[in-house]
């Protein structure tokens, strides 16, 4: 084939104009003459000839009384840029200035790609452009065969009604892209498994390289089971993939992948019993303690030096009986301000604890002001049948009142399983839970929890948390919000400290700025609610219930006044007594007012949860250690309060928020917070609200019995989300959705697409359901799939009705009997589903 050369002057031309030359090859060129100084130029054209690669040349004019500049471009890419500096004699455009010069070589072009050439006009030199021309290059004739490289990830979760894997077809001219078909493929396995794969779709649907093709396969059986397990060859079939020039990819092995299902995990062992094992001291063997009568005691009951001798000493013993394990060791007593008793605890004769009765709780009596108790020993070994012994000598008019010891049991910190299939649970603390190998189910109960599955396909199970969840394996985060999923309606409620406006260094906003940002962070939408408003525009949302001043009584006037059923909030968020401690109240009065509050709280909204918080603390330089010592006594006063009104069935806990400050943290008034305090506050008020655990190397997810909003990854995982109205995403592959029963339903399905499967337990839902046994889409004693606009239910077996129209999947126990169906999910855009996406378990 000749060259192909095209005519400058037959260009689109901007700025660039035509000038009649004798020496140029077609009579003309195109120039920069007889315009303003340093003109720029392009010229533009649609090659019009056959594809292949082609030696590009240019012809062109450089004369001696100037520089100019050229570039040409293909598609938009730069192919040459050069400058016109050759001397060849001569300032005008004659045969002697007259050259060219090649500016790509083997470039491979397509008909009606677009060219541009861009020049800029130097000095007297006026970029003068004779032609352009392509000089095709014929290459040698192609011999080398397309080659086809397999990718495939093993198989190694049961349920998937099909499997999907890539070829990857690469050659040196380019492949045929309609030579790939559903005939090139074909799977060889364990059991005689032999199938031709179908073509689902290639990557680039046009002549290239390289090419990759998504084959698929269908399950031997229906589904993937603990059977299919084995090596599974795959070869590409003869004459059946060729590249451009008729060459064809070689028959044979091109690589295999493994199903590797494991066995279910056999029955868990019984979970740990973590209640508390607690012992009245009145039930226990007393040698000078006596028993006293006292209606604030946990039995009604407590053990003193009352009533004897001055300074007696008493001891009070029993042996354990519980199980062997790990355990916390509290004693309940009364601190009275009368004296300074003082206590030891010993184990098997050995002391594990000892402390005097110093605490200034405010009065001299034994009553529930006076009551609280004491952590003697974290994480001790406690055998069966060991005994113990409290020992406690009177001091003064305190005469050493016991109350009870508790056992609480432990985890160790950190839980290690095995390379069998464990069930791993933490305790209310925070844990670390390593699943190693096995299939492992982690429980790491409340706080804040570190689990990670190990080898082998791992669930993280919250089914025991009180508060729904919101987990996504893809970051590896799981949140339990006191508030769950809701969106939560905050009532940050005080004095100048959540309210920020104070006379020196005021903050307006407080701790609810940083309280704001780390729930922002976390990706939870609130709303905080109150009559005040303050705080910068960060601030998303300003409103709040914190008032300058106040004292816990004029907060109790308001909540009188009605603020809670103005706002209806979720949570209430507490921090008050300051203002009583800066006028000197008495420690007991601010007790009985706070018991008063949260009473008050509780009752006008029962459904909220109060959290209520100990006092930022005060510096005694500047406020006098009376005040300073009250807020501490305060502080040591609020958790056993709180504990005592939430067991009385009130919906309250307690937050130290307060106590992640120290004094170094406030202004020079010594009473409020400083910037850095705040955001130390909202941290720790963060932290009390929102518990988190980190997953690593997790597949599953079990939610709880509320509503969660569960999120896979890349993987295939099994998401169960065990209450109602649970919002679930898979994430990509084949995931399984589990429900035990049709109570749980009313959930979303934002992904779900026709390699998701539905697992239903046929106990849970009944209707006539067997494990095992698959769904029929016609009447069937045994269960029914009916999809359409508007299913109706066939039968008198369970019937699972689709919705084709909105998405929308429900459940009929007695089909068309007079049961009505249930919700089981919304399925967001109402992707296909078909009767082998159930599968019927036990």
């Amino acid at each position: 084939m000749p060259p192909i050369r095209i005519e400058a002057e037959t260009m689109s031309l901007s700025t660039y104009r035509i000038e009649a030359n004798s020496s140029a090859s077609g009579g003309s060129l195109i120039s920069l003459v007889a315009g303003d100084s340093a003109e720029v130029g392009t010229a533009s054209f649609t090659f019009g000839g056959p594809a292949g690669l082609y030696d590009i040349v240019i012809g062109y004019y450089d004369e001696t009384d100037g520089t100019s500049s050229a570039s040409v471009y293909q598609e938009g890419t730069l192919l040459s840029s050069w400058s016109f500096n050759k001397n060849l004699g001569s300032g005008s455009a004659t045969n002697q200035t007259r050259t060219q010069r090649t500016i790509a070589t083997g470039a491979t072009i397509n008909s009606g790609e677009t060219f541009l050439i861009r020049a800029a006009e130097s000095s007297g030199e006026p970029a003068r452009i004779d032609y352009i021309e392509f000089i095709p290059i014929i290459p040698p004739a192609d011999t080398t065969a397309p080659t086809a490289s397999l990718t495939a990830t093993n198989i190694t979760t049961a349920d998937s009604t099909t499997y999907q894997f890539t070829v990857t077809y690469a050659d040196n001219a380019g492949v045929a892209i309609a030579s790939l078909d559903s005939s090139d493929i074909r799977v060889i396995g364990p059991n005689n498994f032999d199938q031709i794969a179908t073509l689902i779709n290639v990557s680039v649907n046009r002549d290239g390289t390289p090419r990759t093709a998504t084959y698929q396969i269908t399950a031997p059986g229906g589904t993937w089971d603990l059977a299919d397990n084995g090596t599974y060859s795959v070869s590409m079939r003869a004459n059946q993939v060729q590249d451009i020039n008729g060459n064809w990819v070689a028959s044979g092995a091109i690589g295999s992948f493994q199903t590797n299902i494991a066995a279910p995990p056999p029955p868990p062992s019984a979970e740990p019993n973590f209640t508390p094992i607690r012992i009245e001291a009145e039930s226990m063997a007393l040698n000078t303690f006596r028993i006293e009568n006292n209606s604030s005691a946990s039995g009604g009951s407590i053990i003193s030096l009352v009533v004897g001798a001055s300074s007696e000493t008493g001891t009070a013993s029993f042996n354990f009986n519980g199980p062997s394990g790990l355990y916390d060791v509290v004693i309940g007593y009364h601190d009275e301000s009368d004296g300074s008793s003082t206590v030891s605890v010993s184990k098997q004769g050995t002391a594990i604890g000892s402390w005097t009765f110093n605490q200034n709780r405010g009065d001299t009596g034994a009553n529930a002001q006076t009551r609280t108790q004491r952590m003697v020993a974290t994480s001790i070994t406690v055998n069966q049948g060991e005994t113990f012994q409290i020992t406690g000598k009177e001091n003064s008019g305190e005469p050493a009142r016991i109350d009870y010891i508790e056992f609480i049991p432990r985890t160790p910190g950190t839980i290690n399983g095995t390379s069998s299939n464990d069930l791993l649970i933490g305790d209310a603390k925070d844990n670390t839970i390593n699943g190693f190998g096995g299939n492992d189910v982690l429980k790491g109960n409340a706080g804040k929890n570190i689990l990670n599955g190990g080898e082998g396909i791992d669930t993280a199970d919250y089914s025991q948390l009180t508060r729904g969840i919101i987990a996504n394996l893809s970051t590896g985060t799981v949140l339990a919000p006191l508030f769950g999923t809701a969106l939560p309606k905050i009532m940050p409620l005080g004095d100048s400290i959540t309210e920020g406006l104070h006379r020196v260094d005021p903050y307006p906003g407080a701790y609810r700025i940083k309280l704001w940002q780390n729930l922002g962070a976390d990706s939870l939408t609130t709303d905080f609610v109150g009559s005040q408003v303050n705080g910068p525009d960060s601030l998303g949302d300003r409103d709040h219930e914190g008032h300058g001043g106040w004292t816990i009584n004029q907060i109790q006037d308001l909540v009188n006044g009605g603020i809670l059923s103005t706002h209806q909030p979720d949570v209430v968020l507490l921090m008050i007594g300051a203002n009583d401690a800066n006028s000197s109240s008495s420690l007991t009065t601010m007790y009985n007012n706070l018991s008063n509050l949260i009473d008050r709280i509780t009752t006008l909204a029962p459904n909220t949860q109060l959290v209520v918080s100990s006092l930022t603390p005060m510096n005694s330089v500047v406020k006098g250690s009376s005040k300073a010592n009250l807020v501490k006594n305060f502080n040591a006063l609020i958790p056993d309060l709180v504990s005592d009104k939430a067991a009385q069935g009130k919906n309250v806990m307690f937050a130290n928020a307060g106590g992640s400050l120290t004094v170094s943290d406030l202004v020079s008034d010594g009473l409020h917070p400083s910037a850095a305090g705040y955001s130390k506050l909202g941290d720790a008020w963060h932290n009390n609200i929102v518990d988190r655990d980190t997953l690593t190397s997790i597949e599953n997810v079990t939610g709880t019995g509320l509503s969660d909003k569960l999120t896979g990854n890349g993987a295939a995982n099994v998401l169960t989300g065990g209450g109602s109205g649970d919002v679930l995403t898979g994430g990509g592959n084949t995931d399984i959705f589990i429900y035990q029963t049709w109570t749980e339903g009313n959930d979303t399905l934002t992904d779900f697409d026709t390699t998701d499967i539905f697992r239903i337990s046929a106990a849970g839902f009944g209707g006539g359901l067997l494990a095992g046994t698959a769904l029929t889409t016609s009447n069937s004693n045994t269960g029914v799939f009916v999809s359409d606009v508007s299913p109706t239910a066939v039968g008198s077996s369970a019937n699972f009705l689709y919705n084709t129209s909105n998405g929308l999947l429900s459940f009929d126990r007695d089909g068309s009997g007079e049961g009505a169906a249930v919700a089981i999910a919304n399925l967001v855009g109402a992707p296909t589903l078909s009767a082998n996406q159930f599968t019927i378990i036990a």
